[in-house]
C-alpha cells in the first residue's frame, strides 16, 4: 500500500486504502496450472470484495489470454471493477507492479492516449517507470468512484 500511494497520491492525488484484511480463498473450482482463460480469470475475480474498487488476487501463474507465451505476471480488468490476478512470485517490484496494475483499474492502457515511454507507470515494457503524465493523471481521475 505504501508504494502504491508513494506513485499514485504524489502524482495524482489519489489514494489508495485496504478496506479490508487479506485473507486466503479456498477455490473449489479445478483451475489447473495457470489462470489462462477469460472463464478462469471470471471464476477467481468473482470473490471479490465487492465493495473496493481494486482487488488484487495472488496467483501461482497467470498467463497472457490469448496465451503468447509467460511474460505476463499479472492480468487486469481495464476500468472498474478492476479484478487483478497477480503471480504471487513475480520477483519484479511488486509494488510498482501493483501501481500499474492499479492503473488498469483506472481506466488506464498501454499506448492509450499517449504513448508510453520507459519512464512511465503504464509503459508495458518498463519494470522501472513510475511517472505519471497530466493525461493519464486526469482520465484516471475522471474514473476514480467516489
Amino acid at each position: 500500500m505504501r508504494r502504491l500511494n508513494d506513485i499514485w497520491e504524489a502524482q495524482a492525488n489519489i489514494k489508495f486504502e485496504q478496506v479490508s484484511a487479506a485473507r486466503d480463498l479456498t477455490m473449489t473450482e479445478d483451475l489447473g496450472d495457470a489462470i489462462d482463460t477469460d472463464a478462469k480469470f471470471n471464476v477467481v475475480v468473482n470473490h471479490r470484495n465487492r465493495s473496493a474498487q481494486f482487488n488484487v488476487f495472488f496467483v501461482r501463474e497467470v498467463e497472457q489470454i490469448p496465451d503468447k507465451g509467460d511474460s505476463t505476471a499479472a492480468l487486469t480488468q481495464v476500468g472498474p471493477p478492476g479484478s487483478c490476478l497477480f503471480e504471487d512470485s513475480m520477483g519484479l517490484d511488486t509494488g510498482l507492479a501493483i501501481s500499474h496494475e492499479a492503473g488498469h483499474c483506472l481506466t488506464l492502457r498501454h499506448n492509450d492516449p499517449i504513448p508510453t515511454t520507459s519512464d512511465m507507470l503504464m509503459n508495458a515494457d518498463t519494470t522501472d517507470g513510475s511517472f505519471l503524465p497530466r493525461v493519464h493523471v486526469l482520465q484516471a481521475r475522471r474514473a476514480v468512484q467516489r
